[in-house]
């Protein structure tokens, strides 16, 4: 598992997408296909501005909310994209257990609030580390109005 998110997550072999959704949508079916779950949602990256965009065309979504907008469609779950980074962070895992908290504080935020409020989201990741990520999401999210959040991820670091 690990060769094959560092080929997708970092090699942009994104053509292993359909396999790593299999493996998601295996474990969605086997913990989650009974939830009442209204939307996906996964971590994004942050672009400061469009100019960014039109410097790097390929960089519109990251490797995770490809694989989230495919999953959707197997699961037959719309994918929302509702969640944004609205500043820039140091890369997880370069930093140590405290600093990981630190980095992610108030970094995400919803497009739109309204469509959060009373929803069950499933949020979706590649690695669950230390979690930080994901706590941090699912604490914005619940502070919008969420009412159920559902965590999936490829793979847990030991």
């Amino acid at each position: 598992m690990k060769k094959l998110i560092l080929k997708y997550k970092y090699n942009k072999i994104y053509s292993i997408a359909p396999i790593l959704c299999g493996f998601l949508k295996e474990t969605f079916d086997n913990f989650y296909r009974n939830e009442k779950i209204d939307v996906v949602e996964t971590v994004p990256d942050f672009y400061p501005d469009a100019t960014e965009l039109r410097k790097s065309p390929d960089i519109k979504i990251n490797h995770m909310q490809l694989l989230a907008q495919i999953f959707s469609k197997e699961v037959k779950l719309p994918y929302s994209d509702n969640i944004i980074k609205i500043k820039k962070t140091f890369k997880q895992q370069n930093l140590g257990m405290h600093e990981r908290k630190v980095n992610l504080e108030r970094v995400f935020k919803t497009k739109d609030i309204l469509s959060v409020i009373n929803k069950n989201i499933l949020i979706l990741d590649d690695v669950w580390t230390t979690g930080n990520t994901l706590n941090e999401i699912s604490m914005m999210l619940k502070k919008c109005g969420a009412d159920k959040i559902y965590l999936l991820t490829l793979a847990r670091a030991i």
